[in-house]
């Protein structure tokens, strides 16, 4: 069985959402407490364009050289997982029903816009892990490896051992059928890396 985490697919520019508010710049852990049984992120965002100049990843107010402005997978201060709504539907249509998701709004500005954008939330801390197989040292997981026999419920899912940050995590993982679904729905600005399943 093939799953993959989902990442940005890299290019030279592209947009990343921000806060408008420096005051609303925080962790994503903190955020993430702060969203308890929210549906909505409390704060707007702004569409910036995320580039390397002289070795450094900056934010620009400018969204000139971004090939797609608007792209469905959106990079993001927070390092969550947020999507547009075409792609939200595209995960909701392969759901199996065991994955216990829902989702927080995001409205983001951009270029004259305004879109909803959506951060994905488990609802339930699902039992991923091959345990014997996955690499760990004193601070917790370091390399994970799946069981094939647990992620085979899913469609998408999160790494399960830590008590925390399995709600909005920064790691999404899905099936090789939902790769194929978003692959097929032609879905921009997400990259696939293969997981470890055993």
């Amino acid at each position: 069985m093939n799953c993959f985490m989902l990442t940005d697919k890299e290019q030279k520019n592209s947009s990343v959402a921000l806060p408008m508010n420096e005051k609303d710049k925080k962790p994503g852990y903190q955020l993430s407490l702060e969203l308890e049984g929210v549906h909505e992120l409390p704060f707007e965002m702004k569409l910036m364009k995320s580039c390397i100049k002289n070795g450094k990843l900056v934010s620009e107010e400018n969204l000139f050289e971004i090939k797609e402005i608007w792209p469905d997978y959106m990079l993001n201060q927070f390092a969550y997982n947020m999507f547009s709504e075409r792609f939200k539907e595209v995960i909701e249509k392969e759901l199996t029903g065991n994955e216990e998701i829902d989702w927080i709004a995001a409205k983001i500005h951009g270029n004259g816009e305004c879109k909803t954008y959506y951060i994905l939330r488990f609802t339930k801390k699902l039992d991923t892990i091959n345990e014997e197989k996955s690499l760990f040292d004193k601070y917790g997981l370091i390399r994970p490896c799946f069981s094939s026999s647990k992620v085979e419920k899913y469609s998408i899912f999160h790494r399960s051992i830590s008590d925390y940050f399995w709600k909005i995590p920064s790691g999404v993982y899905v099936t090789e059928k939902l790769k194929k679904a978003i692959q097929k729905a032609k879905l921009t600005g997400v990259g696939f890396e293969k997981a470890m399943v055993s």
